[in-house]
Formats: structure tokens, sequence, C-alpha cells
């Protein structure tokens, strides 16, 4: 199907990929009783926790929208000061980096929300900050020698599975490599602040983030083209994982 009918084939294959997939949930689910309200909790204290959790939720959606203009303004101010021949190079150095990150968010995210949940919610700070400490030396040995190893073959793997016209990818995966192996050596930290309240400090930063993306990455461009988009990339990644995150944790 997407063969025949191109781009927009792909795209209804998409949509209706997804809507199977809810249907699939909701069919999943609908045996699930309903959780009865708890004995003893006023009316007033019931509302108080649906706010703080819709106030939980939208700071968390508006994270994930700071992240998604983040992530997305790069082909596009690179289409814009370098032409669209350039978006495929900047795409493929990105989507190396974005593999990894991947491979961490499976490894280190989710499940390093529940412990932190889990020590939280039995008040023991102490033990969630050595958890913390030790999650973090983890985190910080293998993002290390992961990057090091994504670095170290992305060029031998884009000349022998993509070619020489995409050499300039192997720039893209050098200028990105360190801050971000910056940030996945932190990752823990997302996660303790989540589990501790401070969503809402974590969403400024990655709302500013975004923004700034866009705008320094379209000066930077206009002057150094790609390897200036990808310079405020990696400027404004490397300044929220050292000096503002620093800040956050302590």
């Amino acid at each position: 199907l997407s063969a025949g009918g191109g781009v927009i084939a792909v795209g209804l294959i998409h949509a209706v990929a997804d809507l199977v997939e809810l249907g699939l949930q909701r069919r999943f689910t609908s045996f699930l009783p309903l959780v009865p309200d708890p004995v003893g909790v006023t009316a007033e204290e019931m509302l108080e926790t649906r706010r703080e959790m819709t106030r939980y939720t939208r700071d968390m959606v508006l994270g994930s929208l700071g992240d998604s203009v983040r992530a997305g303004s790069g082909p596009q101010v690179t289409s814009i000061v370098a032409g669209m021949d350039a978006v495929a190079v900047y795409s493929l150095g990105t989507r190396l980096i974005s593999m990894l990150e991947d491979v961490v968010n499976a490894v280190f995210g989710g499940s390093t929300l529940s412990v932190f949940g889990h020590l939280h919610g039995a008040s023991d700070r102490e033990a969630m900050t050595s958890t913390f400490r030790r999650l973090l030396g983890l985190t910080a040995g293998f993002c290390a020698a992961a990057m090091g190893g994504v670095v170290l073959f992305a060029g031998p793997f884009i000349l022998l599975w993509l070619g020489p016209e995409f050499k300039e990818s192997l720039l893209v995966v050098q200028i990105l490599a360190v801050p971000h192996a910056l940030m996945l050596m932190q990752y823990p930290a997302h996660s303790l602040l989540y589990t501790l309240g401070l969503q809402r400090s974590l969403m400024w930063v990655r709302c500013i983030g975004g923004v700034s993306v866009c705008v320094v990455g379209y000066l930077f461009g206009r002057i150094w083209g790609v390897s200036g988009v990808v310079a405020a990339s990696a400027l404004e990644v490397g300044i929220c994982n050292t000096v503002v995150m620093s800040v956050l944790l302590s």
C-alpha cells in the first residue's frame, strides 16, 4: 500500500495502526473494575487530589511539547538555512544519537521512576539519595562507554551503508556527542525530580530550551549552515544539563 500511495499512504497506515492500538487497549481493559472512592476521605480532599494530578499531568504534557519543539525545529531550521538536501544529513546524525537515547530510556527511564516513587512513598529520603547516587554512577559509566562507541563506529557505518555523500553526518554526531552524553549520564536525575514534585521546573526548562533552540539555531545556521544549527542544539543541551540541572538537584 505504501509503495503505491507514497507518503500519504504511510501516514494513513500509521493513523490506522494507532486507532487499532487504542481499540485493543479499550477492549482489554473493559473487564477491569472501577476503583471505589477511599473510605474516610472527604469530597474536598478528593477534589484537591484531582487538581494536583491535573497540574502534574499538565506540566508533563507541556514539557513533552517543549521536547517536541526542540526535536522538530532542527530539520525545519536546516531546510530554511541550508536547503532540503541538508535535512537528510542532519536527521541521520541526530538519529544515531536518539537511538542511544531510546536505549538509555528503556533501561534507566521508567524503572528508576518506579524505584524513586516507592522510596519517596515510604518517606525514606536517605535510601532514595543513596539509590540515586548508585544509579547515577551506573548510568554515567554506561552512557560514557556507549556514546564513545557511537562516535567511533558512526563514521564506518555511514560510509559503508549510506555512502560518502552522507559523510557530513559524522560531524553532526561529533558536535552532539559530548552534551548529549552529559544529558544521558544523569538520566536518573529527571526521574528523581519528577518524584519530588519538581516537574514544574523541568517543564520550564524543556519549553524554554525548545524555543531557544529554534531562535539560536536560525541565527547560527545563517552563519555556519548545518553545523550552526547543530551547534545551537548542542549548546542548549549542554547548558541545561550542566548548569540548570545542577542547580535543580542542589
